[in-house]
């Protein structure tokens, strides 16, 4: 597996984007870019979710979890077969 390179801080819309949860990865696409506060909301398979960037990590973190990332430049779909 690939190390994670950590996401651009300025995404545009259009930026092909993976949300990644546990071993599993979503492919989605930046649909809207909120430039308060870093927040930005994405359009995955699973519907619309919201992250918002957190400089200690340098990712964007799932809105209210602590699960879940997005990375940005690439759009992944995987399902791990071990679950």
């Amino acid at each position: 597996m690939e190390p994670i390179v950590h996401s651009p801080q300025q995404p545009e819309v259009g930026t092909p984007a993976t949300y990644h949860i546990g071993s599993d990865r979503y492919a989605a696409e930046v649909i809207q870019v909120r430039r308060e506060g870093r927040e930005i909301t994405v359009q995955t398979v699973a519907g619309n979710r919201t992250f918002t960037y957190r400089t200690k990590t340098g990712y964007y973190k799932l809105k209210g979890s602590d699960y879940g990332f997005l990375t940005l430049g690439v759009a992944e779909d995987y399902r791990d077969p071990n679950f």
